[in-house]
């Protein structure tokens, strides 16, 4: 299902949801089956406070396969505000949550959080540039899985 409405004239809910069925087999000497399901959700709060800023809460809970064959079930928190400060550059801001468990031999249970913050700008009527910065911290109940990472990037977007 999906959901997407105006509260007032500053304030915009989003909302969806559903469920899935993750299956997972391998074949060999270390032979494993691993199943999740569940309910997905996201629920998104949108508050435009001025021309200048506005920002959005988000929160949520997915499950998804991964790359080495396992399935994640993921709870997760978002804020982002947007700051206008600077004719035509927008300062982005916001802090991350996330509590999951990895499924596969042993399993896991960790616990990511950090904040972001970047500049984009307008290039062309069509094309956008975007400098950032974003550092998270990772906790986990495996001993040597703990870990922290900076993650600096420069983007490009073109819309068609």
């Amino acid at each position: 299902g999906f959901c997407e409405m105006p509260v007032s004239e500053y304030i915009h809910f989003t909302g969806h949801g559903g469920y899935s069925v993750y299956s997972t087999q391998s074949s060999g000497l270390l032979a494993a089956r691993y199943d999740l399901s569940g309910i997905y959700a996201q629920l998104d709060l949108g508050h435009r406070i001025n021309k200048y800023v506005d920002h959005s809460l988000s929160g949520g809970r997915t499950i998804s396969a991964t790359l080495g064959g396992g399935t994640v079930d993921r709870y997760f928190a978002h804020w982002r505000a947007n700051w206008r400060v600077l004719r035509k550059i927008t300062l982005n801001t916001g802090f991350s949550y996330e509590h999951g468990s990895q499924l596969y031999t042993g399993g896991e249970t960790y616990d990511q959080y950090g904040p972001v913050i970047s500049l984009s700008r307008p290039i062309t009527a069509k094309l956008s540039g975007n400098l950032g910065y974003r550092f998270y911290w990772r906790t986990s109940d495996k001993p040597g899985r703990d870990y922290s990472v900076n993650v600096v990037s420069l983007g490009l977007y073109y819309a068609f």
